[in-house]
């Protein structure tokens, strides 16, 4: 089972570097909006050599394994080799063979998938934030002791960061790539996985709510009604794309020059939220579906703004 031993390896490299990040940090809700991102170990923290052990160190190995990976178009070579990889193991076996893969695979990621205790951050609450600081260069964080925030940048990474930060935002997004891929092979190969991932993952976090919706909503609603209407909260906001389109269209409007994607995207994460990346990718990529703009029409209704098919349309007021 090689194609196994792979996929539990790089799911174990996930994980270590998850593990690492909140070793060295801790964040802090100050309200509903707002964190504060903390250190969680000494600044001063040495190894068994007396070095000072950093971010980047303590993910050495990792760097080391995947800095060429990402290099090469930000690793999607890698990720198609490991959603093949996938779809080889569970083509081979029968179903009691696909039956301990699916579970050997969920076993892997439980930390990942689920509430610890153990650790301070949920997955991804931790992938969210690490992505954020990838993507804007900037690492902010309050002195425990005189609570001043402290702001690091990776073109000046005093604090042996970034090197890390760039291999654990990548990871994370790999991981979601296959995972979604995972879920989905499972279901093409009838096995029930919403019922196998909770018999290993005591309490689900959002990642695997995330991921989970991707499947049988019905299934996890079930299961889990507080959590799945939470997300389902966040569902029924604007997407990326519904986003970009009303703004879009707002500025055609005016009459406007519309700005390249990239600094249309930075604005709309400005006043929205979300990465810039994420945003440039998803908001002005494909078609907005007839359902989308129905909503788009009915939400600027709402306001008093009449839109049809990407246009804001002008009325005559009567005097």
């Amino acid at each position: 089972m090689e194609e196994l031993d792979e996929i539990l390896g790089f799911i174990a490299d996930v994980r270590e570097a998850y593990e690492n990040f909140c070793m060295f940090y801790h964040v802090e809700s100050v309200n509903e909006e707002d964190i504060f991102v903390r250190f969680g170990c000494s600044l001063d923290f040495r190894d068994e050599f007396g070095r000072r052990l950093t971010l980047n160190r303590a993910c050495e190995r990792l760097i080391y394994h995947y800095k060429n990976i990402i290099a090469d178009c930000y690793g999607r070579t890698f990720m198609v080799r490991l959603n093949t990889l996938l779809a080889n193991a569970m083509a081979k076996g029968d179903e009691a063979t696909r039956l301990y893969q699916v579970r050997k695979i969920i076993n892997e990621s439980v930390d990942l998938l689920g509430v610890n205790a153990d650790l301070q951050l949920d997955a991804m609450q931790a992938f969210e934030l690490i992505e954020y600081i990838d993507e804007y260069g900037i690492l902010i964080y309050h002195d425990s002791k005189t609570n001043e925030e402290i702001k690091v940048r990776g073109d000046n990474d005093t604090l042996e960061a970034f090197l890390a930060i760039r291999v654990v935002s990548w990871l994370s997004t790999a991981f979601m790539n296959f995972y979604r891929t995972f879920i989905k092979q499972c279901t093409f190969w009838g096995v029930d996985i919403e019922n196998e991932i909770f018999k290993q993952v005591e309490k689900i976090g959002d990642l695997g709510i995330l991921l989970l919706g991707k499947t049988d909503e019905h299934n996890v609603r079930e299961l889990l009604p507080e959590q799945v209407s939470n997300q389902q909260q966040k569902k029924d906001c604007a997407t990326a794309k519904m986003k970009c389109e009303i703004f879009t269209a707002l500025l055609k409007a005016l009459g406007c020059t519309l700005p390249s994607n990239v600094e249309f995207s930075k604005f709309i994460s400005w006043l929205c939220g979300g990465s810039p990346e994420s945003i440039r990718q998803n908001g002005f990529s494909g078609c907005l579906k007839d359902t989308d703009k129905e909503i788009i029409k009915e939400r600027l209704k709402s306001i008093g703004i009449s839109y049809e098919n990407g246009k804001i349309i002008q009325h005559t007021i009567e005097k």
